[in-house]
């Protein structure tokens, strides 16, 4: 069972991460009645899945709610860059992160970081979940997850794998 192009490029498009718009201390109703911007900090590169969705979602929010919305990439550092920004920002529901979860868990236990996962953070909402894809070339002998897995084994030296940065859930992952 193959994936079309098109499908694929639906899966793409829609399969950011397990998305989760968060800000410390968002819970502050009174912080969007006031007439400041609202910030949205992406902790990826501009153009990507992540920077797309969060732009129209940013949409969405000024439609509805009347409000100036900032959409700023801040990548680096496996997210840690952006979501150290929202970490430091006032809290008053104006500076929101878009971010995927796993960074959350997998990051703090690689490095000392400048905010707490767990307490400088007030989910919002889901935004999107997705499956995480393994592809090969169509050309390719492995039909399977098994035929790739004895493969590599097989040859360890002669098999790669791409991923989006260190720390990242597919290079922890897999």
């Amino acid at each position: 069972m193959g994936i079309q192009r098109n499908g694929f490029s639906h899966l793409t498009a829609s399969a950011a991460a397990l998305l989760i718009v968060s800000a410390p201390l968002f819970l502050n109703r009174s912080a969007w009645s006031q007439t400041a911007p609202i910030k949205i900090i992406v902790p990826a590169p501009a153009g990507g899945v992540a920077d797309v969705l969060t732009r129209l979602l940013g949409e969405q929010i000024r439609r509805s709610q009347g409000r100036t919305m900032v959409i700023e990439n801040r990548p680096g550092a496996t997210t840690v860059i952006g979501t150290e920004a929202v970490a430091r920002a006032t809290s008053d529901g104006t500076t929101l992160l878009v971010n995927a979860p796993p960074a959350f868990v997998i990051i703090p236990h690689l490095r000392r970081l400048n905010y707490d996962p767990l307490t400088s953070f007030e989910p919002v909402c889901n935004l999107v979940r997705f499956p995480t894809v393994i592809v090969v070339n169509s050309a390719s002998p492995y039909r399977t997850l098994a035929d790739l897995i004895s493969a590599a084994r097989a040859k360890p030296d002669e098999l790669t794998l791409a991923s989006i940065g260190p720390a990242s859930l597919t290079h922890i992952g897999f």
